[in-house]
């Protein structure tokens, strides 16, 4: 009975042990730079060496419009 006991009482400390391992340490990435924005649809810019000189270069959250956000009042659209 006593041996029953202690390997209960054993399962029971190792399950609880493996429950408490240090989960693998996370990487964090940061992908909110150096992003090009151009409104509209280019066809070309699928291809490898398209041109992006001309596009904007934004940092995200970028809204496309904060340009034009406030140019008109709200009446007016």
């Amino acid at each position: 009975m006593k041996t029953k006991h202690f390997i209960v009482s054993f399962l029971v400390v190792l399950c609880h042990f493996s429950a408490l391992q240090a989960a693998p340490q996370r990487s964090r990435y940061n992908f909110n730079h150096d992003w090009l924005l151009y409104v509209g649809d280019q066809a070309e810019a699928k291809q490898i060496k398209f041109n992006d000189s001309q596009w904007k270069a934004v940092n995200l959250p970028a809204a496309f419009n904060e340009d034009q956000a406030f140019a008109k009042d709200i009446k007016d659209l």
